[in-house]
């Protein structure tokens, strides 16, 4: 029983799957990291101007 051998094309098309499936998963890397540093940068801006608590809902009382 012999395995039939592939030819170029084919060869040639699942290269293309391959590289076209780790370009998507570059991008979807780098949306990962533009997401991290945007919500690093927002962060930053709302403890800059004083507004960490509020910005997330955090409410604070003074117990006498």
């Amino acid at each position: 029983m012999s395995i039939p051998l592939q030819t170029d094309q084919h060869l040639l098309q699942k290269f293309r799957v391959l590289e076209r499936q780790t370009a998507l998963m570059n991008a979807r890397s780098a949306e990962l990291q533009a997401q991290t540093e945007l919500n690093k940068a927002i962060a930053d801006l709302q403890r800059a101007t004083g507004n960490s608590l509020k910005a997330n809902e955090v409410e604070t009382r003074l117990i006498k």
